[in-house]
């Protein structure tokens, strides 16, 4: 990633730093590692969304902005902070959410939205509002595939 920062290629510095995260996320999602794994993927994610930002790459951004929102998940779904951490999930959710919209982009929003709902289930299994985060959660599932 050093070296194609050092040649001033952003976009392959972006796409590299995306695929750091991804590796990082997939090992803490496999329970390797977990939150120095997840940890990991998050600054990675932060880092490639700053240079999509900088290269006006919308798909970027809004990838990104999902990718950070299961992270967060992921460290929720494994004990770490739940409530913290599903909120901080359900912000980058909305804003990915937000962001395919900005593109027409229907798979993405429907996956964001997906992603949303589970956020939202888990922050009342945590015990976080039960009742409403219950319902937006399953209005943002409906949402998401159509209904």
């Amino acid at each position: 990633a050093r070296l194609r920062l050092e040649q001033k290629d952003g976009a392959d510095y972006a796409n590299t730093e995306n695929n750091l995260g991804q590796v990082y996320q997939t090992l803490g999602m496999k329970g390797i590692e977990t939150e120095q794994n997840l940890q990991s993927s998050i600054l990675a994610f932060q880092e490639a969304g700053r240079f999509w930002k900088e290269q006006q790459n919308g798909v970027g951004v809004a990838n990104v902005q999902n990718s950070l929102g299961l992270s967060y998940q992921g460290l929720a779904r494994y004990g770490i902070a739940p409530a913290e951490n599903f909120k901080l999930s359900i912000d980058f959710l909305e804003e990915a959410a937000r962001l395919w919209t900005e593109q027409n982009n229907k798979t993405g929003y429907a996956m964001a939205q997906h992603y949303l709902g589970v956020s939202y289930r888990g922050l009342a299994d945590a015990g976080v509002a039960p009742e409403e985060n219950g319902k937006r959660a399953d209005q943002v599932m409906k949402e998401s595939s159509g209904q």
